[in-house]
């Protein structure tokens, strides 16, 4: 049995805020990625974590390595009946900053 097909979209404040981090290009594709092409892929995977339920998911990850690895919150909107993924909110957190 497969999923539906899903896409994301990302509002536009919320790509305000990415830019805000200062990501390297490198970790900037990582984000987009993950938001743009795996988490539509298959979004039962991913989103897990209930924010409010039925429809707002956190969906989290990190990216590089010790000592400044950096893990990236969403809260994600899930819109079933129309297929659609909204990013509505993002979070960075740097592990080891003092």
């Amino acid at each position: 049995m497969s999923s539906p097909s899903y896409v994301a979209r990302v509002r536009s404040d919320v790509k305000q805020t990415i830019a805000g981090w200062g990501l390297s290009r490198e970790m900037l594709s990582g984000v987009y990625t993950r938001l743009l092409t795996e988490l539509p892929a298959n979004p039962d995977r991913h989103l897990h974590d209930p924010i409010a339920r039925p429809n707002l998911w956190a969906f989290r990850f990190a990216l590089g390595g010790a000592p400044s690895r950096r893990v990236f919150s969403f809260a994600v909107e899930r819109r079933d009946y129309t297929g659609e993924l909204h990013i509505i909110e993002a979070r960075l957190t740097t592990e080891g900053s003092s």
